[in-house]
């Protein structure tokens, strides 16, 4: 390209720097959370971008409701702790009606278990010393007719002896054979048992046994039962507790001061035709963020670039800002930090068009005193040098440039 002579300069190559224009506020760099201890109005807050001091209250909630719920609770936890206790009552008295019947049960199978030992083992002995001369006695007369009854006959044959008398002597001999067999037989039961009468006494025995056993399984079950129920109540007893510790601790937050010197930032809210910073009056829920505390002097701006020059925005380019309450004067920074992902820009709560934008962070190199969170910003980012043909600025009068045609007329963008 031959430069061309002008009266106010000429064309030529030169470095043509893009930049984006771009809006935004300061942010501090590092900030603490300030959140509601609990759900309530505002009955007292500092102005947003106001400094302060450790231990200087920032805002303060209506205590009616938490007081309520408070009450309410702790009016919960007297008749739960008059649960549990009548519960743990009860169970003790039906505990200890268990163990006398289980005390009755096992006295029950003692006394048939000793009732089975006597039927086996026990004796008398003066009755069996009796039994056994009863005995010795019956062979004796048993011995003394088989001696005698062969003389009685022989008398008999001789008519000294008539037929019935030696009949009669028969017939005793008879009975006492037979009652030696008796008394034989007496005495096997008394030496070794009634055999019916130990098989009754064991069948008593298995049956308390069997009783035993299902009145203990039966009273186990009816103990874990009751266990049971007092671990409820306690795990209930022990959540309520819970809740009015928390609802006590909640309460003695009402007034929420600052942990440290710093400048207390108040959030921004929908109340229905826009946002509008938290003040006295605003209803606020539980875990909410109100604000943030700053608590460090390095600051960084916040722009929202948006979607068609986000990919033209990189990690480390350089940008140049002016901060509006601070005049004309140019303040360098660098691009730390750009967000994940796009988002619409926040005009209203239901807008259908709305713009997808791109939050980009500047770290502030030089901050000065004077300089705040949430003041405005306006900046140029660099985002492209490039060498091409170009006139000076001062070539152009009123959008019209002088040629070597004579002047013509230009259409300034927003890259010329």
């Amino acid at each position: 390209l031959l430069p061309i002579k002008l009266g106010c300069d000429e064309v030529t190559m030169r470095n043509i720097v893009r930049t984006i224009l771009l809006d935004g506020k300061l942010h501090p760099h590092s900030a603490q959370e300030i959140n509601a201890p609990f759900e309530g109005t505002i009955i007292n807050i500092l102005e947003d971008g106001s400094p302060v001091k450790k231990n200087q209250i920032l805002f303060e909630l209506d205590t009616f409701r938490i007081k309520r719920d408070l009450k309410r609770a702790q009016i919960e936890l007297l008749l739960k702790q008059h649960e549990l206790t009548q519960i743990i009552i009860n169970s003790e008295m039906e505990a200890l009606a268990d163990a006398i019947t289980l005390r009755d049960k096992e006295t029950d199978l003692f006394v048939k278990e000793k009732v089975l030992k006597q039927r086996k083992f026990s004796r008398n002995p003066k009755e069996i010393l009796r039994m056994q001369l009863q005995i010795e006695k019956t062979n004796q007369m048993i011995a003394f007719y088989k001696e005698h009854l062969t003389e009685l006959e022989k008398l008999g044959d001789q008519g000294a002896l008539s037929v019935s008398e030696l009949a009669n002597e028969r017939i005793k001999y008879r009975e006492y054979l037979v009652n030696l067999e008796q008394l034989k037989l007496d005495y096997e039961k008394l030496r070794d048992g009634d055999p019916l009468e130990i098989k009754r006494a064991q069948k008593n025995v298995d049956a308390s046994g069997i009783k035993l056993e299902h009145v203990k399984k039966e009273l186990l079950e009816k103990d874990d039962i009751r266990k049971s129920n007092i671990r409820v109540k306690q795990d209930e007893l022990d959540e309520l507790t819970l809740k009015v510790e928390d609802l006590q601790n909640r309460l003695s937050q009402s007034t929420v001061k600052a942990d440290s010197d710093g400048i207390f930032l108040v959030n921004s809210h929908w109340v229905g035709n826009g946002y509008e910073a938290y003040r006295e009056g605003h209803h606020i829920k539980f875990g909410e963020e109100l604000g943030k505390l700053s608590k460090s002097d390095k600051l960084l701006a916040r722009f929202e670039v948006y979607e068609r020059d986000a990919g033209l925005i990189k990690l480390g380019q350089n940008v140049e800002f002016q901060i509006i309450p601070l005049g004309e004067r140019w303040f360098k920074g660098t691009v730390s930090k750009i967000h994940p992902t796009l988002g619409p820009k926040p005009r209203q709560k239901d807008d259908l068009y709305r713009l997808k934008i791109l939050k980009v962070d500047m770290e502030v190199k030089d901050v000065l005193p004077a300089m705040k969170p949430k003041m405005t910003v306006l900046a140029k980012i660099h985002i492209m040098t490039k060498l091409a043909p170009s006139i000076s600025i001062d070539c152009l009068q009123n959008n019209n440039v002088i040629t070597t045609n004579g002047s013509k007329e230009l259409k300034i963008g927003s890259y010329g």
